[in-house]
């Protein structure tokens, strides 16, 4: 008496291309290994292929059916979910990598070295002296009376002039 094969697969997967249905193929295969190993526990003896008719039964039904490719859809779905999941945070670090080392690069590019640096903390040191000197300066003079005069090349005898105003503390003499 020849051997009858069950037709699940043929159910369960429509092409060699069918990823759905090969996963649902591989879901029915282990329920039938749960099974046979379920019945296996219970009567102590090894399944013959009679046993096994009820089970086909039920995995032929077109429930059955559909809950196996639903499962293998779930299956698939969680895979891609977690294939996208890690590319998108690849690309998330991927990105931030290449936008931490572009802006390295625009500060690099805008960072004066340590001599421009130096130099201009050097100007900037002299420019406030200065600026302190002529405070100072202004300081000292406030209240005394400026007085200049234009002399003309005419008027000139010496080689240089000093005005003395008679309002003015000897600490005020200019050499003009």
């Amino acid at each position: 008496m020849p051997k009858s094969y069950n037709v699940i697969y043929s159910h369960l997967v429509e092409n060699e291309f069918d990823v759905v249905g090969h996963i649902a193929y591989s879901l029915y295969k282990q329920e039938k290994i749960d099974y046979i190993e379920k019945k296996k526990e219970s009567t102590g003896k090894s399944i013959k292929d009679k046993d096994l008719v009820s089970f086909h039964d039920f995995s032929s039904t077109k429930s059955s059916i559909e809950s196996y490719r639903l499962k293998a859809e779930m299956v698939v779905q969680g895979l891609l979910d977690n294939t996208l999941k890690e590319s998108i945070e690849d690309i998330e670090r991927q990105r931030l990598t290449e936008q931490t080392e572009e802006l390295k690069n625009i500060v690099s590019q805008i960072t004066p070295s340590f001599f421009d640096r130096m130099l201009s903390g050097l100007a900037s040191a002299f420019i406030f002296a200065l600026l302190l000197a002529l405070l100072a300066m202004i300081l000292k003079f406030r209240g005394s009376i400026f007085k200049f005069e234009l002399i003309t090349p005419e008027e000139q005898n010496t080689t240089s002039y000093m005005y003395i105003d008679k309002n003015v503390s000897n600490e005020n003499i200019f050499i003009l």
